[in-house]
């Protein structure tokens, strides 16, 4: 099974979910059912668009709409701490409704 989280629950609870990813967990954002998104653990020498935290939890609607078209790296205190990336065309959520975190 895969990680899966709602927008709306990211919303109120990025910190949360950074933590996750920094421990190396991938998980998929999910707006009505369908991927808009994958948080995923920053690889080694990748360098992106550098956006922080804050920036991307008051403007979340807009980093999504971005990460369509190129990943982005999300920054905690400089740090490279996450990366929002496109969604894989061969991805296939396995979940329920009541398993969204």
């Amino acid at each position: 099974m895969q990680n899966v989280i709602g927008i709306r629950t990211l919303r109120r609870g990025v910190n949360g979910a950074l933590l996750r990813v920094a421990r190396g967990e991938t998980i998929v954002l999910v707006r009505h059912g369908r991927p808009v998104a994958i948080l995923r653990p920053l690889g080694v020498g990748e360098l992106y668009r550098r956006v922080s935290v804050t920036t991307f939890r008051r403007n979340l609607r807009r980093a999504v709409l971005v990460s369509h078209r190129r990943p982005i790296t999300l920054t905690w205190y400089g740090d490279g701490a996450a990366v929002l990336a496109p969604v894989p065309p061969e991805l296939e959520l396995e979940y329920e409704e009541d398993d969204l975190l």
